[in-house]
C-alpha cells in the first residue's frame, strides 16, 4: 500500500523527472524559478495548469530583491510546457479511468516525450491549446456528445472526496485531494479561479459549454454538501444553498477562508510544536519506519505553510 509520504515523494520526483530530465531545463531556470514564485513543487500542480498560466509565467533571479523585476519566462521554455501538457491530454483521452500516475510520468523518457511532440507538432502551430474542456474561451470544442459523455461516460462517486470537518489544519491535504479526484472525475475547470464562466449564447458550441459548466458546477456542489461537515466550511455551503446551489463559488470562498495568512501562520506554528515534541523511544507506535513517515508529513505541513507566508511576505513587499 502506498504511504502519504511515498505519494509526495513521487509527485516531486515526477516534478522534476518532467522539467530536468524529458524537457532539459536545468536546475534553477526560468522555468524552476517561476514555478518557486507559484509555489508548484508537484507533478500534479503542472497537471492542472492552462495554457493562460504558462503563457503568464514570470520570474526573478532573487526573491528576496524587492527591487528586481520581474521578467517574463522565456518562449522556448512556455512551449516545452504547452507539449507536455498536451502530452497529459493525449495520454488521459486513451485510458477508460483517465488516470495518468506519478509513475506513468516518471516512464516518460526524452525520446518518447520527442517522438510525440514531433508527431504531433501541427498543434504547435493552433491559437489555442488543446485543453478545451478546462479553458475557458466559448464553448471551443464542445459539442452535445461532450454533454453526455460527462452525465453518463465516466462513473463518479462522490465517496472518494474526503470528509472536510472545517478544521484549518487539515484544509491543504484536504484540497489537494478534492482537486485531483475533481480532475478525474471532470469538473476540475470549476475549481480554477482563473476560468471564465462560460455565458449563455445563440451559437450551439456556446450553448453546448453552458450546459456542460452548468452539469460540472452542479456536481461540485453535490460534492461539498456530501464532502463538508463542518466549520465555516459548512456555513459557506449552508448560504449556497439559500441561494444559487453555486459549486464553484461556495469552493472558492472556501479558499478565500482557508488560505488566509491567519491561518496558515497557526498551522504553522502547530506543525513546529508537534516536531519539537516528537522523539522516538522503543514503545513508539508502529517502531521507526512509522515514526519518519509521521516526522515528514508533519514537515512538509510545515515547510508548505513556511513557503506561503514567505511568498506572501515578498508579495507585500513588492506592494
Amino acid at each position: 500500500m502506498t504511504t502519504r509520504a511515498q505519494t509526495q515523494t513521487d509527485r516531486v520526483a515526477a516534478f522534476k523527472h518532467l522539467l530536468e530530465v524529458v524537457l532539459g531545463f536545468i536546475p534553477n531556470s526560468p522555468v524552476h524559478q517561476s514555478m518557486e514564485n507559484l509555489q508548484y513543487d508537484g507533478i500534479d500542480d503542472i497537471e492542472t495548469m492552462n495554457e493562460k498560466e504558462v503563457m503568464a509565467l514570470q520570474y526573478k533571479n532573487d526573491y528576496n530583491d524587492p527591487t528586481e523585476q520581474y521578467k517574463d519566462v522565456p518562449m522556448k521554455g512556455k512551449k516545452k510546457l504547452l507539449h507536455s501538457l498536451w502530452w497529459f491530454d493525449a495520454e488521459v483521452a486513451k485510458r477508460s479511468n483517465r488516470i495518468i500516475t506519478n509513475q506513468d510520468w516518471l516512464a516518460l523518457t526524452p525520446s518518447g516525450f520527442d517522438m510525440f511532440v514531433a508527431q504531433n507538432a501541427s498543434l504547435a502551430r493552433k491559437t489555442t491549446a488543446p485543453r478545451t474542456v478546462t479553458t475557458s474561451s466559448a464553448g471551443q470544442g464542445i459539442t452535445g456528445q461532450s454533454v453526455e459523455r460527462f452525465q453518463s461516460g465516466h462513473k463518479r462517486d462522490i465517496s472518494k472526496y474526503i470528509k472536510f470537518a472545517g478544521n484549518r489544519k487539515d484544509w491543504h491535504k484536504v484540497n489537494r485531494q478534492w482537486r485531483s479526484q475533481a480532475s478525474v472525475d471532470q469538473v476540475g475547470r470549476t475549481m480554477d479561479s482563473t476560468t471564465v464562466i462560460p455565458v449563455q449564447g445563440t451559437e450551439d458550441r456556446q450553448l453546448y459549454d453552458d450546459q456542460l459548466y452548468d452539469e460540472q458546477n452542479a456536481y461540485l456542489f453535490n460534492v461539498l454538501t456530501q464532502s463538508v461537515t463542518g466549520g465555516q466550511a459548512l456555513i459557506i455551503v449552508r448560504e449556497q444553498e439559500k441561494n444559487n446551489r453555486d459549486g464553484r463559488g461556495a469552493y472558492l470562498a472556501m479558499v478565500a477562508f482557508y488560505d488566509r495568512n491567519a491561518n496558515v501562520a497557526a498551522i504553522r506554528v502547530e506543525c513546529a510544536q508537534k516536531l519539537a515534541t516528537m522523539k522516538l523511544t522503543r514503545s513508539t507506535p508502529g517502531g521507526p519506519i512509522k515514526f519518519f513517515q509521521t516526522f515528514q508529513n508533519i514537515y512538509l505541513d510545515w515547510n508548505k505553510r513556511s513557503t506561503t507566508l514567505y511568498q506572501t511576505k515578498k508579495r507585500s513587499v513588492r506592494c
